[in-house]
């Protein structure tokens, strides 16, 4: 039998926010700004379920290596020696390292590695020294995370377009939901099935809510977007000099070295005016990995970041909240090409809403790692991921970090899966992460939506 998964006007009823009993566990300051918070993301989570993340088996022989609490320094040394490495790096930079270390619940973390081997047997020689060791190493697959495209991508031109936005504020009319450009499937509405944008106190804080998405990135030009997206001022103003510089030296190198440490808020990323791009390689010259460079070119972050926060000004749609500004993070790139589906091209055909038949954009379980760690060093009040990854490839890395950045007051939101079946997927396993499906205009589960336990609204 299927669990009822609950809706958000009885996970969040009305502007009081008197329950929240499935939180399971999450840190909670006040009624109303866990609502708030939670309101931000569940609307991003649940009409977006259809592109979110699947980690699968790897082709390749990357592990990521966690060391327990006990191993030294030495040891670790020792075992970065053994021959069956082929090669090994340190997942976190050194200023991610010593924020870790000094800063966090999982100080081990700071020394976790990227390890490749040669062959499966040097993998099991290398667990076989660990054990005699007093397992000191736990191995993991540095497995992949594959983005799927939405299977309804619905394009926004116009502001009275807020009338079709259902989630926002259903009036139990008929509703196109959208499977292309030119082509949807009418649902009878039911009032109030929504989050509760009315019905929602109003958005009176002394500051904004920073949401950190973990994606593709964010077009920081786009006209609903652009008063929405959480800027450093004085690290924006970092950048600018260093552009200046490189315009008039003509020599990049050299601008660099003498912007390329300027980090005016003390996050450990230079420059990063709205963001970060945890994909980049590490600098010659800083010794930092990573860049500014946020620019989407896929499109799927700049779709997430407009359902929660677009701005109410006459263009465009209307996100949740008005109050959430955007950190964007860049954790995905684009993949290989892929065959065009009919929906990218002049077709009449709708999208395929077979999970195995959309297109995959890869990135892996340490970038994301990553992303999450910068998220937490610039102090955001919520992560959102559309990712998740089967029960069976749960991520020591992964698991403690999400409990080390919940430790720290924040709020994980991520997709319960579209395989429309009960299994359970990190990270709506861990504790205190809220785990969001779906559902349609009717109030009916969406045809796609994963359920269960593991499900909280």
């Amino acid at each position: 039998m299927r669990k009822q998964v609950l809706t958000f006007k009885k996970f969040c009823p009305g502007p009081s926010c008197a329950t929240m009993a499935r939180l399971r566990g999450a840190r909670r300051p006040s009624r109303d700004r866990i609502c708030l918070k939670v309101r931000t993301c569940f609307f991003i989570v649940s009409l977006f379920l259809a592109t979110r993340s699947t980690i699968v088996l790897a082709d390749s022989l990357e592990w990521i290596v966690v060391p327990s609490e006990t191993a030294t320094q030495a040891v670790i040394q020792e075992f970065r020696k053994n021959p069956d490495i082929a090669s090994s790096v340190a997942v976190f930079d050194a200023g991610e390292s010593d924020y870790l270390a000094r800063q966090t619940s999982a100080p081990e973390l700071a020394r976790a590695l990227k390890i490749r081997t040669s062959s499966l047997e040097s993998l099991e020689r290398l667990r076989k020294w660990s054990h005699a060791h007093g397992d000191l190493f736990q191995f993991e697959e540095n497995a992949p995370v594959t983005l799927n495209e939405s299977p309804a991508v619905p394009t926004s031109a116009a502001d009275p377009l807020l009338k079709e936005q259902w989630g926002l504020r259903n009036t139990g009319g008929t509703y196109l939901l959208k499977t292309s450009d030119i082509q949807g499937i009418p649902f009878q509405g039911v009032p109030d099935e929504d989050v509760g944008v009315d019905r929602a106190p109003p958005e009176n804080l002394s500051r904004p809510i920073v949401v950190g998405v973990l994606d593709t990135g964010i077009d920081v030009t786009h006209p609903d977007l652009q008063s929405q997206i959480y800027r450093k001022e004085s690290e924006c103003q970092a950048y600018q000099q260093f552009l200046a510089c490189k315009d008039k030296e003509k020599n990049e190198e050299k601008c660099l070295g003498i912007w390329g440490k300027v980090d005016t808020d003390g996050n450990g990323y230079p420059m990063d005016c709205m963001g970060w791009n945890v994909l980049s390689l590490v600098d010659r010259q800083t010794g930092i990995r990573g860049n500014n460079q946020i620019d989407d070119d896929i499109g799927h972050g700049t779709h997430v970041s407009g359902i929660i926060a677009a701005a109410q000004n006459s263009v465009g749609i209307r996100g949740v909240s008005q109050s959430a500004k955007i950190l964007s993070i860049k954790v995905i790139r684009e993949s290989e090409p892929e065959p065009a589906r009919p929906a990218d091209a002049d077709s009449d055909v709708p999208p395929s809403i077979i999970e195995r038949d959309l297109p995959k954009i890869r990135t892996y379980a340490d970038i994301i790692s990553r992303g999450m760690l910068y998220a937490l060093r610039s102090n955001v009040q919520v992560i959102n991921m559309s990712l998740n990854w089967p029960r069976y490839m749960d991520s020591l890395l992964m698991r403690k970090l999400v409990k080390a950045i919940q430790n720290k007051g924040v709020l994980v939101v991520a997709a319960a899966d579209n395989f429309a079946n009960p299994n359970p997927v990190y990270p709506c396993l861990y504790d205190g992460v809220v785990c969001v499906g779906s559902h349609g205009p009717d109030g009916a589960l969406s045809q796609f939506s994963n359920y269960g336990g593991s499900v909280d609204v």
